[in-house]
Formats: C-alpha cells, structure tokens, sequence
C-alpha cells in the first residue's frame, strides 16, 4: 500500500494526494530462479479536495536472476483510467536489467512501451504511443546513505491533430534526476531528490525546462 501527498503553500486547490494498493501472489519456478507475481493494481488521485483520477488493472510481472550479479525483469500492465466521465486503456510492457557490479554499486538499465487509447469518441490527445528509456546507477558511500543519478528519455506520439495547430503532437524529453537516501532507523527514510526536464515538442505551447528539488520522509510498515 503506498500512500503520497504533496501541499502547494498558499494554492491548496492544486494539493496532490495519491493511495494505491497492488494486492499480489508471488510463486517461485526453477529453484528459485524465476519470480512470477500475479498482481492487481488499484490507484486513486485527488486534486485538491476533489478526486479527480482512478486506476485498476492487472499488473504481473517476471524476474529471471541470471546469477548472483545479473537480474531481467519484466511486467505487463493492462489499466482502465476514469477521469471524471472520460476513460481510456493503457497498456504497457517493460524490461529491465540490473548488474550488481560490486557490494556499493549497481547498475539499471530499463525501457518501457505504452500506449492509451480512449474508450468513447470526443476526447482529444488521448490515444498515444510512447518509448521509455533509462539507464542509472547507484552508489552506497555507507550502509545508511546512497545515492543514484538517473538519466532517461522519452518519446510521445498521439494519433490525433491537435484542434488548434491542425497537426498531430510529437513530444521528446531528456530528464536528468539525482536522488540521495539515507536510513533514518529501520522504519524510516530521508530521501532528497533534484530532477532537470527538457521537453520537447512540435506544438511550441508544450515545449518548457523544468528544475525541481524535492525532499520527503518516507515510513516503512
């Protein structure tokens, strides 16, 4: 069970709130070299105080342990999203593969395929394509703090024009994110997080930079 809140000081109609719960049932073949787990996905999000997005659909993934240093992942995931009166499907497929190089460094390489199409006639830039593709590292200076630069790309391509521009949207962006964690206690995590976007677009209106810095504390149960 996750559960996120985010306040906006001084705009708390833009406050964000996010619980999610992904019941799942894990099953182990081939001496314990292959990880299946058979996993539902529930999500709801609010806007202020104002549930403004729903998620549920099924999301089992595999894990293939190589060898002690190398491990292949991969998940599918099939979704209905409501929001309000508008709903689409997603679907998605990811690999990933993790290289446990030494006992402090680790190495992530991950790409993902998604598409959304919506379920009724009416909406606009809904139905769309997109490809995933991130490569990071992770570094722990002590058995309390890590540290993890990320770097990531995406391509986005919706299959209807935009009413305005009368083209179809392509959107790229390159993200660069740098998280640093440290163990407070067993049952609590400080985590510090700064995040570069450049987004990419052949609408201008959707092109912008984008710095953040966010810090949270995070409770284990």
């Amino acid at each position: 069970f996750v559960f996120f809140a985010k306040t906006i000081v001084e705009h708390h109609n833009r406050d964000i709130m996010l619980a999610q719960y992904s019941p799942a049932v894990s099953v182990t073949y081939n001496h314990n070299k292959i990880l299946v787990d058979y996993a539902l996905l529930f999500s709801k999000i609010w806007l202020g105080s104002k549930s403004t997005m729903t998620y549920y659909g099924i999301n089992p993934r595999l894990t293939y342990v190589f060898d002690a240093y190398n491990i292949l992942s991969s998940s599918f995931k099939y979704q209905e999203k409501n929001i309000v009166t508008n709903t689409s499907h997603i679907t998605e497929l990811d690999f990933s593969l993790r290289r446990i190089q030494s006992s402090k460094t680790t190495f992530l390489f991950y790409t993902r395929l998604a598409a959304e199409r919506k379920v009724s006639d009416g909406l606009q830039n809904i139905d769309s394509d997109l490809i995933n593709v991130a490569f990071s590292t992770s570094y722990c200076f002590t058995p309390l703090l890590s540290i993890t630069p990320k770097l990531q790309y995406y391509m986005k391509w919706y299959k209807d024009e935009d009413v305005f521009y009368v083209k179809k949207q392509e959107d790229k962006e390159l993200q660069f994110l740098l998280n640093s964690t440290y163990s407070i206690s067993k049952s609590s995590l400080f985590s510090m997080d700064y995040s570069y976007m450049n987004h990419i677009s052949n609408i201008p209106s959707w092109e912008f930079n984008k710095h953040s810095l966010t810090a949270n504390i995070i409770l284990l149960f």
